[in-house]
């Protein structure tokens, strides 16, 4: 198995720090619950700078950024 590095923006950064990587043959959702988050919290998964669903697999040389979406107005 290889590795894909991790980067989160905005506040989960406070989560994720910088370095941090997974290993690859597990999905976004898999990844993203053994970094004690959850996909229900409004995380969006971009894979090397594309949307992907959680199902996605992860594969060696991967970049995945979580992206926390935000939601406001009136």
């Amino acid at each position: 198995m290889g590795k894909v590095q991790v980067t989160a923006v905005g506040l989960l950064r406070a989560n994720v720090p910088e370095g941090t990587q997974v290993e690859s043959g597990q999905t976004v959702a898999q990844a993203v619950a053994a970094l004690g988050l959850s996909t229900g919290e409004g995380i969006i998964p971009l894979v090397n700078g594309a949307l992907v669903s959680c199902g996605r697999l992860l594969e060696d040389g991967d970049r995945l950024d979580l992206v926390q979406s935000v939601g406001g107005g009136g």
